[in-house]
């Protein structure tokens, strides 16, 4: 079973990151959270993970600072219909432009 956020959903990330495909490449997947408490701003560079999380974590990859700025978007997809629970970096719009064509498309709940 995956990380799970706030809603009990599990949830699956793909990042946009080269050094995170790298990593991800050589283990498969990882059952991973944000690098930032509930409710608090992601981070975006290692010290601030390492601040916010301090020694909860063991590793902290430093990369430089993450691209985009913008939180991920959630999609919860263990019900009948997918559904988006927090808009971030993909649009609603975006999504629904690749999935209405296979007759799966989002409800908006973000």
């Amino acid at each position: 079973m995956g990380p799970r956020d706030t809603r009990g959903t599990v949830a699956v990330r793909m990042p946009d990151h080269e050094i995170a495909r790298e990593i991800l490449e050589r283990t498969g997947p990882l059952a991973v959270s944000s690098a930032n408490r509930t409710g608090m701003p992601a981070a975006t560079d290692a010290d601030q993970a390492e601040e916010m999380l301090g020694e909860e974590v063991s590793v902290v990859v430093d990369a430089g600072e993450s691209p985009g700025g913008e939180a991920s978007t959630i999609v919860d997809v263990t019900g009948e219909r997918g559904r988006v629970l927090r808009r971030g970096a993909l649009s609603v719009e975006q999504l629904n432009a690749v999935l209405e064509p296979l007759g799966v498309p989002l409800a908006d709940e973000g």
